[in-house]
């Protein structure tokens, strides 16, 4: 206690950050699946979905649109009082600035169809071809069936990986089950470098000084 703990870890490691990926009706990564395997999603378009190789030659899913709806969808439960981060990447050729497809985009059913919100993300017109890591971070009053939506304008494709839901509030790089086993440094002059598990992580934040993630603390039982 005489000398405050002054924690951080590198850029470089911002992959350490312990998490949990909560989709687990699909593979995420598309990696087990076959080539060609199609219709993953539900599909509102009247597109076609199938799963190909991207220009590097890894697996992906690709989203064809064919109709006036421009999307397709899968859901999750989330639970009330819960903020979570939902994260994808996409790649395109094209963007249509009167839709801003392609996009994800959420919405939230609570039952009964008392939908309590929707938000969108856009793919960045001024790096087609590129993988773009889209998320949208929000937080539920009540118990919510989580839509999510994959869009993109009608007679386009658009190509998608690494998907990921989370209870944080904002993305972290991409697991396909769960990451544990944060590395912090303690640069107070005492060196008690430790590992910090999901469960006992403090929010991890950037801008320091040292300009590296750092972990920020509440206050509360952090000695």
């Amino acid at each position: 206690r005489d000398k405050a703990l002054v924690l951080y870890y590198p850029l470089s490691d911002q992959m350490l950050e312990p998490t949990t990926n909560l989709i687990t009706s699909f593979d995420t990564s598309f990696q087990s699946y076959a080539l060609g395997t199609r219709n993953l999603f539900n599909d509102q378009s009247g597109g076609t979905q199938s799963i190909v190789l991207d220009p590097s030659g890894r697996k992906c899913f690709k989203f064809h649109s064919g109709g006036s709806s421009e999307r397709c969808y899968f859901t999750i439960s989330t639970q009330a009082s819960k903020t979570y981060t939902i994260s994808v990447e996409m790649l395109s050729d094209s963007y249509t600035r009167s839709s801003g497809n392609p996009k994800l985009r959420i919405e939230r059913n609570g039952g009964d169809y008392s939908w309590s919100g929707s938000s969108n993300k856009g793919y960045n017109s001024n790096n087609l071809n590129s993988w773009q890591r889209l998320s949208i971070t929000f937080t539920n009053t009540s118990n919510t069936t989580l839509y999510v939506f994959f869009y993109q304008a009608s007679g386009k494709d658009v190509y998608i990986r690494n998907v990921q839901l989370e209870e944080k509030n904002h993305a972290t790089p991409y697991v396909k089950t769960s990451r544990t086993g944060l590395t912090v440094y303690d640069c107070s002059g005492y060196n008690r470098n430790g590992t910090v598990t999901a469960s006992t992580c403090p929010t991890v934040v950037s801008g320091s000084a040292r300009n590296s993630y750092c972990c920020q603390f509440d206050g509360t039982d952090d000695v």
